[in-house]
C-alpha cells in the first residue's frame, strides 16, 4: 500500500491492524509486546525455582553417591584399638586436628555459594542437607588420607573436648575483658554439656556445667594439644580459634602450631 498514513485504529487484538491511509484501507500485522502481570510473574519465579530445587537435588544425590564411596573405603582402614593408657599419640591428635580444619574450612566455602536470605522452607532443608552431605564427604575424605577409622576419631573427639574444659576453664581464669571471659566460659560450658555434663533449666534449655569434670582425670599432654592446635579445632559452636589464648600460652610455656 502506498502512501502517508493519516490515522489508524486497532478494530482487533489477534495482531492485525486496520488503517486508514491516504489511498484507502488495509490490514498490516503488527507485534503486541505486552507486559507480564503479576500473576504471570509469580509463574515465572515459581518455575525457575523448581527447576532451581531440581538442579539442586540432582547435586545432591551425586554428592551421596560420593559419600557412600568414601564411607565404604574408610570401612577397610584396619580396626583401632584405644592404647591402655588412654593418651592420643602427638602424631594422631595432629592428624585429628588436621580432620577438623578441613571439615570447618569445607563449611565456610560452602556457605559462601548460599543464595541471599531469607531462605524459603524447602530452600533451608536443602541448603542444611548439602551443608551435612559436605561435612560428612570432607571427613570421610580426610579420614581415607589420614588412615584413621571412625572409632579412632570419636575416641580422639570426646578427648578433645574433655581437654577443652580444662585448657578454657584455666583461660577464663586468665581472661581480664569480662565480655571476652563470658566468651570463653560459654564455650567451655559448650564443651562440658557435649560431655553430658549440664542442667536444664525451666525453659528446657541445657545449660553446660563445666565445674562438674573432674579435671584431674584429663592428661597434661592432652590440655597442651588443644593449646597448641587451637588454630585448627575451631568449629561451628567452638570458636575456640578466635580466642585470644596469648595469656595461658604465656603462663604455661605453649608454642601454638
Amino acid at each position: 500500500m502506498a502512501g502517508m498514513i493519516s490515522k489508524s485504529k486497532v478494530l482487533t487484538a489477534i495482531g492485525l491492524v486496520l488503517v486508514m491511509v491516504s489511498g484507502g484501507v488495509g490490514w498490516v500485522t503488527v507485534k503486541i509486546l505486552t507486559r507480564p502481570g503479576p500473576r504471570q510473574e509469580e509463574l515465572a519465579r515459581q518455575e525457575a525455582e523448581r527447576r532451581a530445587m531440581s538442579a539442586e537435588q540432582k547435586k545432591m544425590e551425586e554428592m551421596k553417591a560420593k559419600r557412600d564411596e568414601l564411607t565404604e573405603i574408610v570401612k577397610t582402614i584396619p580396626q583401632f584399638e584405644p592404647p591402655r593408657d588412654e593418651i592420643v599419640p602427638p602424631d594422631r591428635w595432629a592428624k585429628y586436628a588436621d580432620i577438623r580444619y578441613a571439615i570447618v574450612t569445607a563449611m565456610a566455602e560452602e556457605r559462601k555459594t548460599y543464595p541471599t536470605p531469607p531462605f524459603t522452607l524447602p530452600q533451608a532443608f536443602l541448603l542444611a542437607s548439602r551443608m551435612t552431605l559436605v561435612v560428612e564427604g570432607t571427613q570421610m575424605k580426610k579420614m581415607i588420607e589420614n588412615r584413621m577409622t571412625e572409632d579412632e576419631y570419636n575416641w580422639i573427639d570426646n578427648k578433645f573436648y574433655e581437654a577443652a574444659v580444662v585448657a578454657l576453664t584455666r583461660l577464663e581464669a586468665l581472661t581480664g575483658d569480662p565480655k571476652a571471659r563470658e566468651t570463653v566460659h560459654s564455650y567451655a560450658a559448650f564443651a562440658a554439656e557435649t560431655l553430658g555434663l549440664y542442667d536444664t533449666n525451666e525453659k528446657g534449655r541445657n545449660i553446660g556445667r563445666p565445674d562438674k569434670f573432674d579435671q584431674s582425670t584429663v592428661p597434661p599432654q592432652h590440655v597442651k594439644y588443644v593449646m597448641q592446635y587451637y588454630k585448627k579445632l575451631g568449629s561451628d559452636q567452638l570458636w575456640i580459634n578466635k580466642l585470644d589464648w596469648t595469656p595461658l600460652l604465656k603462663a604455661e610455656g605453649v608454642t601454638p602450631m
